[in-house]
C-alpha cells in the first residue's frame, strides 16, 4: 500500500527535506527511523518557525531536530470526538490513522474544525 502521506528518514538534511516538499507539493512529510516507524511530522510551518529561531545549518541539520514528536497511532474505526480527546490529552498535534495495522492517513487540529 503506499502511503498518502510522504515520509522522509529521520537523517535527512533540511535542504534535502525541503526540496522533497517542493517537488512533491506537499505541505508536511511524516519522518521515519531506521526501522521504518514513524516518529514525527514535519509541516512547512515547522520550517518557518524552527529553523530561524535554532539557526539551523541548511546542508549539515538533520530534519529530526525540528520535527513535530511524538505521534501516535490510532485505529481507522475510532470516532472523531475520541481521537480529539487523545489530541488534548497527550498535547500532541497529529495523530497516524491505521487499518490492519497498515497506515492510512493522518489527523491534525484542522480536522476537527
Amino acid at each position: 500500500m503506499t502511503s498518502p502521506i510522504l515520509s522522509v528518514d529521520e537523517g535527512s538534511t533540511l535542504r534535502e527535506v525541503s526540496k522533497f516538499m517542493k517537488s512533491k507539493k506537499t505541505p508536511l512529510v511524516l519522518v521515519k527511523n531506521k526501522s521504518h516507524e514513524y516518529t514525527g511530522v514535519v509541516t512547512e510551518a515547522d520550517f518557518t518557525r524552527k529553523v530561524a529561531a535554532k539557526e539551523c545549518s541548511l546542508k549539515t541539520t538533520t530534519v529530526d531536530t525540528i520535527m513535530s514528536s511524538p505521534v501516535k497511532t490510532i485505529k481507522g474505526s475510532t470516532i472523531m470526538a475520541e481521537a480529539n480527546k487523545t489530541m488534548r490529552q497527550s498535547g500532541i498535534r497529529y495523530l497516524i490513522v491505521t487499518d490492519n495495522e497498515e497506515f492510512v492517513g493522518l489527523l491534525s487540529p484542522i480536522n476537527f474544525f
